[in-house]
């Protein structure tokens, strides 16, 4: 979203109203299209505007040990303008098998977008009156899963019950103008756990389907354990690096590939955190990956010392103009985007935080 900005414009600590945009300073620009509220109140934004046009959406679903890996992932890719894939815990639970309980069962959901020409499968009129339908099966599937934090056992049941339903209607191809093809049927009714991460994926995406399987036989062994943290799925994208500074895909090549992955758990879910804490450090570990900032990530342990150590050279960049517009340090009252600050500019950043806000 910050890239598809052109301008934007933010009441300052000293209370003007501040334009920001690339012909303006680009470098100032890419700290404010992610300024984490420490330039001031964001008055207005601009975005960058283009003729409307239509994307086919494949929703497919296939055996993950028989499509899962690095060449059908990059082809996937290489012929989509935009892949996205799920992994919905223990899809392929089967309560009357010896063996319920069977990772070799599990699919996996993958959802291309494709621009096209072709005109849309459905009117205007269609789209707005499926609407409610979607807004209240979302709201019932939530209240399904809700019943899973008294009793977490249940949740291989449930979660391929709803699967079931949900994949009925198996293959699908759906032509949409393009707003419509992205949008989620989104509810306040339905308050969730939300962690995501990011990383530099490798030219092959062999570490993307690594992680895939790793996340997968996580939850399994978990599962040996009676425990049952992830009820509702891990979303991946993948998608192109930005120059926008403490972004969690910035990277200097503009060609480089990210993979964004958004666990997703009931608000409440009993062993959520202890499993969120170890998939962030392994990912931190392995492919120094960085949390979103809006989710949540301020529970995993050392996380600030991590992201202080990680974004070093990006803070000091950020700092210089940060202070230009809030030398008081007035927006400056997150605690642990104090901490974060603190430790990548050191000592003397310290002695500032302490000066008295007026």
């Amino acid at each position: 979203m910050p890239d598809q900005l052109c301008s934007m414009k933010i009441v300052t600590a000293s209370g003007e109203v501040r334009e920001f945009s690339k012909e303006i300073s680009e470098s100032e620009f890419n700290v404010a299209k992610l300024n984490l509220g420490l330039l001031g109140i964001i008055y207005s934004v601009t975005f960058y505007v283009q003729p409307m046009y239509n994307i086919r959406m494949n929703d497919t679903f296939y055996s993950i040990n028989e499509w899962l890996n690095p060449k059908n992932l990059k082809e996937l890719l290489d012929s989509s303008d935009g892949v996205e894939f799920y992994y919905w815990p223990f899809n392929g639970y089967n309560q009357s098998d010896p063996k319920p309980l069977d990772p070799n069962r599990d699919q996996i959901w993958v959802k291309t977008y494709v621009r096209t020409d072709d005109p849309a499968s459905f009117t205007q009129q269609q789209l707005e009156q499926s609407l409610p339908n979607q807004t209240q099966a979302t709201i019932k599937q939530m209240k399904l899963r809700s019943t899973l934090i008294q009793n977490p056992e249940k949740t291989p049941n449930v979660t391929a019950t709803l699967w079931n339903g949900f994949t009925s209607v198996g293959n699908t191809s759906f032509v949409y103008q393009v707003p419509e093809a992205m949008h989620h049927a989104v509810s306040e009714e339905s308050p969730k756990e939300l962690m995501e991460i990011a990383f530099k994926a490798e030219l092959d995406l062999s570490n993307v389907v690594a992680e895939y399987l790793f996340i997968m036989k996580t939850l399994y062994d978990f599962a040996g354990e009676g425990k049952f943290p992830l009820n509702v799925f891990a979303d991946f994208r993948i998608i192109k690096s930005t120059k926008i500074l403490l972004s969690n895909t910035f990277d200097k090549d503009p060609e480089a590939l990210f993979c964004h992955i958004d666990f997703v758990s009931v608000l409440g879910t009993p062993s959520w955190q202890e499993f969120a804490q170890l998939i962030a450090q392994r990912a931190f570990d392995q492919y120094k990956a960085i949390p979103h900032w809006a989710k949540e990530w301020e529970f995993i342990p050392n996380v600030n010392s991590y992201l202080a150590n990680t974004f070093s050279d990006q803070i000091k960049k950020f700092e210089k103009i940060r202070a230009k517009y809030d030398p008081d340090k007035i927006f400056f009252d997150n605690k642990s985007l104090q901490d974060i600050f603190n430790i990548a500019l050191g000592s003397q950043n310290n002695k500032d935080s302490n000066k008295k806000k007026y």
